[in-house]
């Protein structure tokens, strides 16, 4: 009897020492609901930035592609502005307007 009343204390103590942690499991829980929601909001804080720095991402790549197009357009008349001064400073080395150059007006060029 004595065997078996240990084996039912044995017992009792189990099912105590389990209710004891399904407490604390059950604590654990409620805290872990209560976060939940703040990590839930940021979770869609942060799937609206990320959208928005997509579009910006986006936006940016259209930007940088037209200032490249730009910027070669830039080029290219910087390029003509160059040649038309070099040729008005030929043409205006050509003090005779007879479309040759003398030893003077090449000097002049130089």
């Amino acid at each position: 009897e004595d065997t078996l009343r240990e084996v039912q204390n044995e017992l009792r103590h189990k099912v105590n020492d389990f209710a004891e942690e399904n407490n604390k499991l059950s604590g654990t829980v409620t805290r872990l609901e209560g976060e939940l929601v703040p990590l839930k909001e940021s979770e869609t804080k942060l799937k609206a930035i990320a959208e928005q720095n997509g579009s910006s991402v986006d936006k940016l790549k259209k930007l940088v592609k037209e200032n490249s197009k730009t910027l070669k357009e830039m080029k290219e008349n910087l390029e003509a502005d160059v040649m038309a001064t070099m040729m008005d400073v030929v043409f205006k080395a050509d003090r005779s307007e007879d479309g040759m150059f003398d030893e003077r007006e090449i000097q002049g060029l130089i």
